[in-house]
């Protein structure tokens, strides 16, 4: 393998996220590693790449000139950046210690941000009473609600992956469609396939197209579909507050707690969470940390461990 220096490898390096990412990590990622080839253009004369103590020099920079929000993310794209060096074994080692610790905490959602089903219809109300059944917004709360799936998911879902005769749905991750490329298949319930029916009905459905075509042609919801193609976000922002505002739901849950709240629904009714696993092409980790399990459920677990029923007054105790 010939050696390459290090601008060639961050090249190369653009070019495979460009294909194998999001728009915006990809938008993130690539900031990231510019942030890092300007400031080794200022301070170092080498091309190599840069190792432990030119990192260590970097992010003590970037922490006394940026915001954190900044410092983290630009931490995890060079992060991902060195993985993706030693994957290919371009370096040995990913030299990124210090690196993760500035990257902060894992996940961007904490395990207790999630929906519950009274919180669920109540959105669903507020959408009845703004006459919104076959809006935008609606679809991606109903399809999220039922599914679990991610909003990048729910994006790109395509009619061609709805199958009515056979009430399923068949999509692969969009996150992580380069390391799990199986397919996941979905059962449709009656209450959501009728909503499917009817969005086909009112928006039309799927047609064949002639090749090429643009993405959204055959997409379930073409206006999500176009929101994130083009990265513009700022409908969603603005009717997601006023909806969680005037139903009283905290500001600080995102879309992407829909996904924890099917998650809780599934493992708190006694859904096997490898099964919870197969339905949303996560790893058992994940799923218990995307669980919150309430207090009324751990009493019955512990009441189930100690054999015999205790009695109300200690099981007010326990609550």
């Amino acid at each position: 393998m010939r050696p390459r220096t290090f601008n060639q490898l961050v090249d190369e390096y653009l070019a495979y996220i460009k294909e194998a990412k999001t728009k915006p990590t990809f938008v993130v990622y690539q900031g990231a590693l510019r942030h890092l080839t300007r400031w080794l253009a200022a301070n170092t004369k080498s091309t190599q790449i840069p190792k432990e103590d030119l990192l260590a020099r970097f992010v003590s920079h970037l922490a006394k000139s940026r915001a954190p929000n900044t410092v983290s993310k630009v931490c995890a794209g060079i992060v991902s950046f060195y993985r993706w060096m030693m994957r290919l074994r371009y370096v040995r080692s990913d030299y990124t210690y210090d690196l993760r610790k500035g990257c902060g905490s894992k996940g961007n959602i904490k395990p207790t941000e999630h929906f519950t089903e009274q919180e669920f219809e109540k959105i669903q109300d507020w959408i009845a009473a703004h006459h919104m059944k076959y809006h935008w917004f609606n679809f991606l709360i109903v399809v999220a609600w039922n599914t679990g799936m991610r909003m990048s998911d729910i994006c790109h879902l395509q009619w061609s992956q709805i199958d009515f005769d056979a009430n399923t749905i068949t999509f692969v991750p969009f996150k992580t469609r380069r390391m799990k490329p199986d397919p996941i298949v979905l059962p449709m319930l009656p209450e959501f396939r009728s909503f499917l029916w009817g969005w086909r009905m009112v928006h039309g459905g799927w047609r064949p197209v002639p090749e090429p075509c643009k993405p959204w042609d055959n997409a379930v919801c073409k206006t999500l579909c176009q929101m994130e193609r083009f990265n513009k976000w700022s409908p969603l922002k603005n009717k997601r507050h006023k909806c969680w505002t005037e139903c009283g739901i905290s500001t600080t849950k995102k879309t992407h707690s829909f996904r924890h709240g099917f998650i809780t629904k599934l493992v708190n009714r006694g859904v096997n969470p490898a099964v919870v696993a197969s339905l949303t092409g996560q790893s058992l980790n994940i799923i218990m940390r995307y669980t919150n399990i309430p207090v009324q459920i751990k009493a019955q677990a512990l009441t189930a461990a100690i054999g015999r029923e205790q009695k109300p007054d200690a099981m007010n105790r326990i609550r």
